[in-house]
């Protein structure tokens, strides 16, 4: 049209042009672009197209066929092709002009079938439309306007009119269209985001929920597991009592299935009932409907379905639900096991292992409830104290063994003997006690005599050897009176220890206020602090030289003695602690510590004595320590091992070392005695026959002893200048001695008359406060010479000195 309005827009030029040409660019402001040079098309390639605007252009240059430069102005226009509501936006550009002229190109007709192009007031000729290629192929221009960028996409084709070459195409500016699909692309994503938000949060939910329910079921695996494999009875109720579950524990232990108990009442099947009272225990009206108490714990006793009662420990808790109670869950533990051992165990621990009796420590207990009971009640009961006589004898002759049996028989003798209601102990070694229930003095004496009669009456055979054993009992009143234990145990001790001072097989009443039961109250004090002193070291060893009677200056040998001291440090006299540990079996505790701190602290000045006298026989073989023992280790075959240990782990030369014994010692255990004595002379140790004299037939054995030494009793010595019967009993010892090939040494050398007295009897030795005193062995500087000719210097330091 002369407007350069598009008239008629032939849909078979550019069939994939179709619905955009046919329908939006009618009518429209319609070009085509042409450009007919290499320049062109590279400015278009380059993208520099000016800003946007109607008729707005740029300038190209293109080169003829006869090489004169043509002028080609390009035109471009901007025309809106689409609505907004229907199809895709965009623009239309074109136009061209050769040589300042300008040709606005629109469609006109077809010729021959061949689409032609039409110029305004100018169509072109049919030759030109049957050159024109057909159809035109998509073409596509990126370009960019201030800092913006855009897509030009269109048709494009390339043909020659004439001299020029003409390129054609139609493109469109898809500029405003990306940007509207843009804005749409943006709220589609931003519905498409929220839908996948939405999804993707359901999706995560869905996860967690199956993960969670995954997690649960597993752990509801567990538990079943846990519960199925454990030990203890589990039951759960419901909030009415009902049974909701049981474990194969608690099926075990009250004899029902989980499945016939199901929804059962809980009170119908668990019957849980005090263990004092037998009465039924309402554990559920603690342990799920009170509101204050949320478990309850406790001992009972499970009585199953078969009657069978088991000792448990349960507990039950509170099952809650949003505040309110839900349920409970009871758990039963079998204590059968636990209780028995512990009764046991009580039993074991309050038993003698012996004899099976209560030990000591039980006894105490049981006295001390009597002793309450009295303060209480108006009741009288009797205390015994038993100690075995002769057994001693028993153990010493026959062994451990032996005196176990003995032991054992008196027990059962004493059980039988007593009543019911009597309670029989052993206190340790051979001793008993009898606490007579609901029993007078009268009649508790009646009962101890009837016991010391029956054990008079036991024969007790062991190997062939046939043993008499007496008892001396002791007897304590226990009443109102009575109020401490410590002062009951020490009476009837005391009691029992008089008993058998007045010719034992007898039977004493003790007192409190008794004199002697004080005195033996006060030697169990002292015994006391013998055991205390052992324990803390509290001893100290002391020598007394014991000298050649024709010169006294020179040492022979050194007895060894032992102190005490006390608490304070000060000493304590031997006659005050060694009679009482003899009394009270201390004695082989004291020898054990007085050789073995001998041996210890002397041992390497005996090994070098005893060496630098090695060559010399009369020097050798004398010893140089005498060392006092008592009976009771004299006959106790595990201090002779005991000794020969010693001996081997300090190293001691056994021909230094006496052992001094008494002559009572000897008479009362002669076999064990000799033994003893022939097994440490086999070693090379030396033996002193201690108060020889004392005895009623010493030397009528003194031919079997193998002894080395006779140590004259002191009794005769000290008076063997003013009493011609001791100075004889003196004489007649020293030459017996002599002749049976043993040396003599006197005791109780308290003056120098005496001395020359002992000297011209002809005594080798003599022992005496008037000769040295005891001192203490760490003061000792020198140990004694034998050689007879050389006299020694002083032994000992001066008082002050190490």
């Amino acid at each position: 049209a002369a407007d350069n309005r598009l008239q008629k827009v032939d849909p078979d030029i550019l069939p994939q042009l179709h619905l955009y040409l046919k329908a939006q660019m009618q009518n429209s402001n319609f070009a085509f672009l042409i450009v007919s040079d290499s320049k062109g098309r590279q400015l278009l390639q380059l993208g520099e197209l000016p800003d946007q605007g109607i008729n707005c252009g740029f300038s190209v240059h293109g080169i003829a066929e006869q090489g004169s430069v043509v002028e080609k102005n390009l035109y471009l226009s901007r025309i809106a092709t689409l609505s907004s509501s229907n199809g895709l936006p965009g623009y239309l550009c074109g136009g061209f002009a050769i040589s300042g002229k300008t040709f606005i190109a629109s469609v006109a007709a077809k010729l021959n079938g061949t689409p032609t192009i039409a110029w305004r007031g100018q169509p072109l000729s049919a030759e030109l439309g049957r050159e024109l290629p057909s159809p035109a192929v998509p073409a596509e221009v990126v370009y960019r306007t201030g800092g913006q960028g855009g897509v030009l996409k269109g048709m494009y084709k390339h043909f020659p009119l004439g001299s020029e070459t003409i390129d054609f195409g139609i493109l469109i500016d898809l500029t405003e269209q990306q940007n509207l699909a843009s804005r749409e692309l943006r709220i589609i994503g931003f519905v498409l985001i929220a839908l996948l938000s939405a999804a993707g949060y359901g999706v995560r939910m869905f996860n967690l929920r199956r993960r969670a329910e995954q997690a649960l079921r597993r752990e509801r695996e567990q538990a079943m597991v846990i519960l199925n494999s454990i030990a203890d009875a589990v039951v759960s109720t419901d909030a009415n009592g009902r049974i909701v579950y049981l474990n194969p524990a608690a099926e075990q232990l009250i004899s029902f299935k989980a499945s016939e108990v199901a929804g059962c009442n809980c009170y119908q099947i668990i019957d849980m009932r005090s263990e004092r009272s037998g009465q039924k225990i309402p554990f559920m009206a603690k342990g799920s409907q009170s509101d204050g108490v949320n478990t309850t714990e406790t001992d009972a006793v499970l009585v199953a379905r078969n009657g069978e009662k088991t000792a448990v420990h349960f507990s039950v808790a509170k099952v809650k639900c949003t505040g309110t109670a839900a349920g409970c869950v009871i758990v039963l533990r079998n204590m059968g096991k636990e209780r028995e051992l512990k009764r046991r165990l009580a039993w074991k621990a309050s038993r003698d292992d012996l004899t099976g009796l209560l030990n000591r420590g039980e006894f105490r207990r049981t006295l001390s409830s009597a002793i309450e009971q009295a303060q209480t009640e108006p009741i009288s009961q009797g205390l015994l104290y038993i100690d075995l006589d002769e057994f001693k004898i028993v153990n010493d002759t026959c062994g451990h063994q032996a005196g176990d049996r003995l032991l054992k028989q008196v027990s059962t003798l004493l059980l039988t003997q007593t009543r019911k209601a009597d309670t029989v102990a052993r206190l340790g070694g051979d001793e008993f006690g009898v606490l007579l229930a609901n029993c007078s003095t009268k009649e508790a004496i009646e009962i101890a005599n009837s016991l010391i009669d029956s054990i008079n009456d036991i024969r007790f055979s062991f190997m062939n050897k046939v043993f008499h054993v007496g008892a001396s009992v002791g007897l304590v009143n226990i009443n109102q009176k009575t109020c401490d234990l410590e002062d009951l145990l020490a009476t009837v001790d005391a009691a029992c220890y008089t008993a058998k001072e007045q010719g034992r097989n007898r039977v004493f009443v003790g007192q409190v206020d008794t004199r002697k039961i004080n005195l033996r109250v006060e030697e169990l004090n002292q015994a006391s602090r013998i055991r205390h002193a052992l324990r803390d070291d509290r001893l100290e060893l002391f020598y007394q030289p014991i000298v050649d009677t024709k010169s006294p200056a020179r040492r022979q040998h050194l007895e060894i003695l032992v102190r005490m001291l006390d608490k304070g440090g000060a000493l304590v006299a031997p006659g005050a602690f060694i009679p009482v540990a003899e009394r009270n079996g201390l004695m082989q505790d004291v020898d054990r510590w007085i050789i073995h701190h001998l041996f210890e602290t002397e041992g390497e000045r005996l090994r070098s004595h005893h060496a630098r006298n090695a060559g010399d026989t009369s020097r050798s073989t004398a010893f140089v320590y005498t060392i006092n023992l008592s009976g009771a280790s004299l006959v106790d075959p595990a201090f002779l091992e005991y000794v020969k240990n010693e001996l081997r782990r300090f190293a001691i030369p056994p021909e230094t070392i006496g052992f001094e014994i008494t002559e009572t010692q000897v008479i009362t255990h002669m076999d064990k005695a000799i033994h003893f004595m022939s097994e440490l002379k086999d070693l090379g140790c030396s033996f002193l026959l201690d108060d020889f004299g004392s005895g009623m037939s010493s030397f009528g054995y003194l031919k079997n002893l193998p002894v080395d030494y006779l140590k004259i009793d002191g009794l005769f010595v000290k008076d063997i200048c003013s009493d011609p019967i001791d100075y004889s009993m003196v004489k007649a010892i020293n030459e017996i001695g002599h002749v049976m090939g043993l040396r003599t040494i006197a005791e109780y050398v308290e003056n120098d008359e005496i001395l020359l007295a002992l000297e011209q009897i002809g005594v080798d030795m003599a022992q005496g406060y008037s000769i040295a005193q005891p001192k203490p062995l760490s003061s000792l500087r020198q140990l004694p010479q034998a050689q007879a000719t050389q006299v020694a210097e002083p032994l000992y330091a001066t008082a002050g000195q190490g």
